[in-house]
């Protein structure tokens, strides 16, 4: 299991992070390697590639699949300050699998790396390969799926064989300005929400904040704790991942990985393309956004039986009629008995 940053502010009941960790092992996993360890290689990337010079400033992180396509399609003047970095999920499976291969000497093919994602714009990311570089995740799951299965357990039960590893910057990355903060540097800023998003790079586009080095962007409010496949409310997750970023300050484990590869590991492949994925909710980007949101959340309270009764193949399709206003979520015939 590869679990977003954002999963470790879902359960504000637990106290540790090791907890947390190992929780993922009692509800099937066999390892966990956590995100937050790619986003410390990642701010260590930035910044160093930043201070060479090697990036066109203001550097605009590459981590929010969905900010990155708005560029793609809607800002074409920022695509050059587009950082060109897979994203740190995508760095922590990589390095996910070579340690798996190194601990059980099974084949790199033998081993399944799922991400746990709080947005279903990672899902995209990966099935659309947006960051065109192979990212070594077999399967996406939604915090929400895994976190409802980890809350079931008894925390007090849980083994622990294994310790949290990262930095507290690197978990801090869950929430909006971690990533800024992760660079040392000063002339920077962090923008969360769509629509500050989209008003932020109108006035970059327009040749404003020329002084800026840094930018980082998040789409979902408050950044991945606001994503909508998360569990617990984004403030909430917030708070618990602020706190537990302290516990990691005052220990001894807060420490960093560094990025030990070639160049080319860490970068896309070729420049940025779009994905296309998202023009068929809508034409407008933002709308397409907001319409996505709306899908995950329909398929969330949907069985996933895929009967037919409503008239969609598929739950995942008439989620997709709920979004488009096509359809009223009422009209599948499992939530209308659950609420009689």
């Amino acid at each position: 299991a590869v679990p977003s940053a954002a999963f470790f502010g879902q359960f504000g009941n637990v106290q540790d992070l090791d907890t947390t960790l190992n929780s993922l092992r009692n509800v099937g996993f066999d390892d966990v390697f956590g995100v937050a360890r790619g986003s410390d290689v990642l701010t260590a990337l930035t910044r160093q590639a930043l201070s060479q010079g090697k990036l066109q400033k203001p550097c605009i992180s590459s981590s929010c699949p969905v900010c990155v396509e708005l560029i793609l399609m809607c800002f074409h003047g920022l695509k050059e300050n587009l950082a060109p970095y897979i994203p740190a999920s995508h760095i922590a499976a990589k390095m996910a699998r070579e340690e798996a291969v190194k601990k059980t000497g099974l084949k790199s093919e033998e081993i399944g790396v799922f991400l746990i994602s709080p947005c279903p714009a990672h899902v995209a990311a990966v099935k659309e390969n947006l960051y065109q570089n192979d990212s070594g995740i077999d399967g996406v799951l939604s915090v929400r799926e895994v976190g409802i299965k980890v809350m079931n357990l008894r925390f007090d039960e849980v083994d622990i064989k294994a310790n949290y590893k990262a930095s507290s910057l690197g978990l801090s990355c869950a929430i909006s300005g971690g990533e800024v903060e992760g660079t040392g540097l000063d002339r920077v800023v962090d923008v969360d929400g769509m629509e500050n998003v989209v008003k932020f790079l109108k006035e970059l586009e327009d040749g404003k904040h020329p002084e800026l080095e840094f930018v980082e962007l998040n789409a979902c409010p408050g950044g991945c704790v606001g994503g909508v496949m998360n569990v617990e409310n984004g403030y909430f997750a917030k708070s618990t991942i602020t706190r537990l970023c302290r516990e990691v300050m005052k220990g001894s484990r807060n420490v960093t990985d560094f990025a030990d590869k070639t160049y080319d590991y860490y970068t896309i492949a070729d420049k940025w393309k779009v994905n296309n994925a998202y023009y068929k909710l809508d034409e407008d980007f933002a709308q397409a956004f907001v319409k996505m949101r709306k899908m995950e959340d329909a398929r969330q309270q949907l069985p996933g039986r895929d009967c037919g009764m409503c008239g969609a193949p598929s739950c995942k399709d008439f989620a997709e009629d709920v979004a488009q206003g096509k359809a009223n979520i009422q009209q599948c015939i499992f939530i209308n008995s659950d609420d009689n």
